[in-house]
């Protein structure tokens, strides 16, 4: 395991932590937090061999990456609740696709 997904899993592990610290408080939806989240989060996969093979993973990534992006932009501002448990599934999910699409190899 390399520095790409060592930073990443450490991405994870504050994002979780974040959570359970703020679980049940509300957020306000931010473009531009989705954005940099993205391009780092696309930065890390690419130096992490995630898209050295374009395969379902990698285009499901991608098309799914836009699409919250276009989520992010039409929700702007929108105060939203945090929920811890949702986003450990989702951590859970987004590492075992990482993993099947060759990130932790």
């Amino acid at each position: 395991m390399g520095y790409p997904q060592i930073i990443l899993l450490a991405f994870y592990a504050t994002q979780l932590a974040y959570t359970m610290v703020y679980h049940g408080s509300e957020y306000r939806i931010n473009p531009l937090f989705s954005i940099v989240s993205g391009a780092v989060t696309l930065a890390l996969l690419f130096m992490g061999g995630f898209f050295s093979v374009f395969a379902i993973p990698q285009i499901a990534y991608i098309l799914f990456a836009i699409m919250t992006t276009g989520f992010a932009f039409i929700n702007k501002g929108k105060e939203v609740p945090i929920n811890f448990y949702g986003t450990v599934i989702t951590a859970a999910l987004l590492l075992a696709w990482y993993w099947a699409g060759g990130f932790f190899a």
